[in-house]
């Protein structure tokens, strides 16, 4: 009401107030005729102004003490506040060259550090970058600080991907991929980690991917390459790891009646699925030879069991080879079912023995106990004029005219056969035009109907289209297992590389701790190293746990 003047003289006219509309009422009272203020008749409305003046005078009277004790308080707080803040303005500045000192250390172990370390405002402004940023993107640090990260990112990727000013995202870290553009043009992918810190700023992590893109597509374009060579193959490919098929193509499944989905998703072993109950030691035998390194590759026949519950003959074809450190079979597989009956009808059918062997696709010679010729068919004999340059005939000795490097092996394996046991091997030989054609060779004993073996029969398959095949199956693995390694090596390298600067920023931290004096801080800055930590640990597992 009276909003220049003074508490006290507010209170003196409270009083004023208060002091006249009590006379008032005391002269009408005693009706003391000396100011006569009372009039006849007017008494109602002069004793409601006396009240008037009274509480007037009373509601200032009080109104300003509580004013005088709120000003009294208040100029005690005030007094308290100044002590406060000249304890805290100290205490800050001591912080504060705490602070600088520490910041100083952290500047150098980021300047040291081989990752691109760069420092933005919510606009993507350079605030500040470090030596391995400006080597990165081929810019000095002044001309980055001049800069926007718009200005190095690669401008079509912007159109799909258009910068967000960071004030409106990030509120956790985040990773991401983007396409930087090199000071001379050229353009490379990196990996960012992105986290908001203190005073509007963003502190961004970047690592250069160009070199793991490259492998990654190098490694995809070789699986294609396998895919491709196996799912057209005539013969059955396969991929064989703890008993269990991790790949087939089609044709394998189709020997068998399966799709190929059935046969690679086996609850048991594919031994017990695919292979008839007679034969299943013997697989089993021949697996874990190759799986512990006594042999490399092996051939065999077998019997095996359809889907129908039907049987038919196979054979088999692998070699070992590690994949992730995990023992493998790579191989191939035919269905030798026609071959098979045509060579038990040979052994059963001696009088249409040589109408047999003439309409066989496979080429047939059947010597006796001297390794003298005894029959043969068509295609043996262009096989000698082809290989030997020899007319083959009856009476022939293989010495006569085989070549002196292939004799031995023969005439061993022959030995064997005499004996009563079954040889069967691969044989190869170079063509005038210095390509290789290649033999399945089988011999067999020839027995009589009193048990006595008489001599012994040649099978000779031309092979060459398989070895082909498995040549470039395991070139094509053998890429696939490169591109592999050298993925998990420059995981490694790069897991190596980022926990080194971790370990010289916990250090820091540690310093820090010495004086926690703001905790929200310290316990910020604790919870991001131990995330970037995990984050450097899972990366190095990843790599590791990679599975073909």
């Amino acid at each position: 009401m009276f909003p220049l003047l003074k508490v006290q003289t507010v209170i003196i006219m409270g009083w004023l107030s208060v002091l006249a509309g009590v006379f008032i009422i005391i002269e009408w009272f005693f009706q003391i005729p000396l100011f006569q203020i009372v009039k006849p008749g007017s008494a109602p409305m002069v004793l409601g102004a006396a009240l008037g003046w009274i509480i007037l005078g009373g509601t200032l009277i009080i109104t300003q003490v509580r004013i005088k004790k709120n000003e009294i308080a208040l100029k005690t707080q005030n007094k308290d506040l100044e002590k406060k803040a000249a304890e805290s303005s100290a205490e800050s500045d001591a912080l504060l060259e705490k602070l600088k000192n520490c910041n100083g250390r952290y500047q150098s172990v980021i300047d040291r550090s081989f990752d691109a370390i760069y420092v933005l405002d919510f606009e993507g402004n350079f605030i500040e970058v470090n030596p391995s940023m400006c080597k990165m993107t081929g810019y000095t640090r002044n001309e980055l600080l001049k800069l926007n990260t718009r200005d190095i990112i690669d401008p079509e990727q912007l159109k799909t991907d258009p910068f967000i000013p960071f004030h409106l995202n990030y509120e956790q870290a985040v990773i991401r991929e983007r396409r930087l553009v090199h000071k001379t043009g050229k353009i490379f992918e990196v990996e960012i980690n992105i986290k908001k810190i203190a005073d509007d700023r963003v502190m961004v992590i970047a690592n250069d991917i160009t070199r793991r893109r490259q492998l990654e597509n190098e490694l995809h374009e070789a699986g294609l390459k396998f895919h491709a060579l196996a799912d057209h193959s005539a013969v059955g490919v396969y991929v064989l790891q703890k008993e269990k098929l991790v790949y087939i193509n089609t044709r394998y499944a189709e020997i068998f009646g399966y799709e190929p989905y059935e046969l690679t998703d086996t609850p048991g072993s594919i031994v017990d699925v695919i292979i008839s109950e007679n034969y299943r030691a013997i697989v089993r035998k021949n697996i874990y030879a190759r799986y512990l390194g006594k042999v490399e590759y092996v051939n065999y026949e077998i019997t095996g069991k359809k889907k129908d519950g039907t049987f038919n003959r196979v054979e088999f074809s692998g070699s070992r080879a590690v994949i992730d450190g995990e023992p493998t079979i790579i191989g191939t597989m035919i269905d030798v079912t026609q071959r098979w009956t045509t060579e038990e009808a040979l052994k059963l059918q001696e009088a249409n023995l040589q109408t047999i062997l003439d309409t066989a696709d496979i080429a047939y010679a059947l010597f006796d106990k001297n390794l003298k010729v005894t029959a043969f068919n068509q295609l043996a004999s262009k096989f000698s004029a082809d290989q030997y340059n020899h007319t083959l005939k009856k009476g022939d000795h293989l010495r006569d005219y085989s070549p002196a490097d292939k004799l031995p092996e023969f005439t061993n394996a022959a030995l064997e056969v005499l004996k009563g046991s079954p040889v069967n091997y691969e044989i190869n030989y170079r063509q005038p035009n210095g390509a290789v054609t290649w033999y399945y060779v089988r011999l067999l004993p020839i027995i009589g109907k009193e048990k006595r073996i008489s001599g012994l029969m040649v099978a000779l398959s031309n092979v060459t289209e398989r070895k082909v095949a498995e040549d470039n199956l395991h070139e094509a693995y053998q890429r696939i297992q490169r591109h592999i390694n050298s993925i998990k090596e420059m995981a490694w390298k790069q897991s190596h590389l980022i926990r080194s600067p971790l370990a010289n920023l916990k250090g820091l931290v540690m310093l820090l701790k010495e004086d926690p004096s703001d905790k929200e801080i310290l316990n910020n800055i604790l919870t991001e190293l131990e995330r970037l930590d995990k984050v450097i640990i899972d990366l190095a597992n990843d790599a590791s746990d990679h599975n073909l």
